[in-house]
């Protein structure tokens, strides 16, 4: 398969959850019953960027229940088949090229360099697809819900971040550096979440806004409401806030406001095919800068 109709079966994905649940559209990556993120069953990588919403939507069409996954080949190497009939998800592989011009060089003669990422696909698939292999069931160490949100609460606390609770609105000022949240209590449980979910994913969707601040990521580029870089930004901060809300053990659900965006975002992402792995891409950078900044508080402490 190549690049091309990869990005648009990712689009047409996307824009089809979000216009068949309207206001309320759940994040199938976010929702599913699987802990942790998709990744390969021989080498342990885990998939980033654009591959854990591929994976991710292709579990939930399909109703896996495991995130482990690999080539053909590679089940074959350890001595397994995949069954017969099974059909297998395209995911992409990403490296930067560098390529030096053969008639072109710069003021001191040198042959210019053109940098670009080369995007290959691939071929892989899930346990459940394969012959004989028995499942292995996660090993989790069971917690209660309390200690769940300290441990988040935690995380948060560790980034340093500026937050400020009151009101009736969230969201993240460049002005003034700052999270502005409503109270915990002030939330409440939907059909598919329950209130601590609802809040620090809406929590967590912030976060990934302040990480786009100039003296952070500088990724923040939106100067009007609904515009397409404002609709892009919050695509990544919404898919940054799902994977966190896997990683950290809390289910992501919408907040109500997303719905504004919704109409922004379609015609964002439609006017750029690219857009989905350009905002995974910043998603899962804004992503390793919090969990840098995890470690930096860890050796302080």
């Amino acid at each position: 398969m190549k690049t091309k109709d990869i990005i648009t079966k990712v689009q047409d994905k996307l824009l089809s959850l979000m216009q068949e649940h309207g206001t309320d559209w759940p994040k199938s990556w976010a929702s599913r019953n699987v802990d942790g993120l998709p990744f390969n069953k021989f080498t342990g990588t885990v998939y980033d960027g654009i591959n854990i919403f591929i994976l991710s939507c292709s579990a939930e069409d399909k109703g896996y229940q495991c995130n482990q996954w690999a080539t053909a080949k590679n089940w074959r190497d350890a001595g397994y088949l995949v069954k017969k009939g099974e059909h297998a998800e395209h995911i992409l592989f990403s490296k930067p090229i560098k390529t030096e011009s053969k008639t072109k060089t710069d003021s001191e003669g040198n042959p210019l360099v053109k940098n670009y990422w080369c995007n290959k696909s691939y071929a892989v698939f899930n346990a459940e697809q394969i012959e004989g292999y028995e499942i292995e069931k996660p090993k989790t160490n069971k917690i209660s819900e309390l200690e769940l949100i300290e441990t988040v609460e935690q995380y948060v606390k560790n980034t340093g971040a500026s937050i400020h609770h009151g009101g009736n609105r969230a969201f993240f000022t460049p002005n003034y550096d700052e999270i502005h949240m409503p109270k915990p209590e002030q939330f409440k449980s939907t059909g598919t979440s329950t209130a601590q979910e609802n809040y620090y994913g809406t929590l967590l969707h912030e976060l990934i806004h302040w990480t786009g601040y100039k003296d952070r990521l500088n990724r923040i580029k939106g100067k009007s409401f609904g515009d397409n870089d404002y609709a892009f930004e919050e695509l990544v901060a919404e898919s940054g806030s799902a994977i966190l809300c896997t990683l950290l053990g809390i289910s992501a659900e919408p907040r109500p406001d997303h719905a504004k965006y919704l109409n922004s975002w379609i015609k964002g992402v439609k006017d750029n095919p690219n857009a989905m792995i350009s905002a995974f891409k910043l998603s899962s950078k804004a992503i390793k800068y919090l969990d840098e900044l995890q470690s930096k508080k860890e050796m302080v402490a």
